[in-house]
């Protein structure tokens, strides 16, 4: 079994336009910024020690192929090569880690993704209570609509726009009242796409009504300080 040591992670880094042959790197903080990728760290020696070996190993080789009989060539060989490939597949492990990580960096929005953490955060406050999959959909959906209701509430417009929201208010409290008399099972012909695309337009505008009053920035502007918000 190899003794060497596997790849380090480094931390995160963003690289640098430059019109140098190499590539430039800037090192970020605890936390991956937008763009950042992983860098690792092989140790100090393992490039030296992948070439000496793969040195021995070709004297071993042809010392073996000019005498059949040296056995301990042979086996010598045999651990020489199984070394080589050790570290030669860390480091294309280390390598295909960077690259899916800088694929997965790209995925996301910053806006989308402190969104995501303001809903996870919000579900983790309320883990004492039972789970959304005891809930029967009417009453998921009213909810939904409620919640809608105290955002208008919290947003307080002022004078002028006060009579839109209460009219708004009273439309949304009126089908929670509806959805009230419902039983458990409420029908639902939408398939399970078009579903998912709609309820994910309403948790898209909600994201883009809280970042347009400032509700993420503060969050994102940690994030890429690299302090916990």
């Amino acid at each position: 079994m190899s003794t060497e040591q596997a790849p380090g992670f480094a931390g995160w880094f963003q690289e640098l336009r430059s019109g140098m042959s190499y590539r430039l790197w800037e090192q970020g903080g605890h936390e991956q910024r937008p763009g950042d990728v992983a860098l690792y760290e092989m140790p100090p020696d393992t490039a030296d020690t992948i070439a000496r070996l793969t040195q021995e190993r070709e004297a071993l080789r042809i010392a073996f192929a000019a005498s059949p009989s040296l056995e301990p060539c042979k086996r010598a060989l045999e651990h020489w090569t199984r070394r080589v490939d050790d570290l030669t597949a860390a480091l294309a492990a280390a390598t295909a880690r960077e690259g899916a990580l800088r694929e997965d960096a790209a995925r996301w929005r910053p806006e989308v993704e402190k969104f995501a953490d303001l809903m996870e955060a919000r579900l983790r406050a309320n883990d004492h209570k039972d789970g959304w999959q005891e809930c029967a959909p009417n009453w998921l959906l009213m909810r939904m609509i409620g919640e809608a209701g105290e955002l208008l509430d919290e947003m307080d417009p002022g004078p002028r726009a006060a009579s839109a929201f209460y009219a708004a208010g009273r439309m949304l409290g009126a089908a929670c009242a509806e959805l009230n008399q419902y039983g458990k099972h409420l029908e639902c012909k939408a398939t399970p796409e078009r579903l998912r695309n709609e309820a994910a337009d309403v948790a898209n505008f909600a994201m883009m009504l809280v970042d347009r009053y400032g509700g993420l920035s503060a969050a994102i502007d940690a994030a890429r300080k690299g302090s916990p918000t």
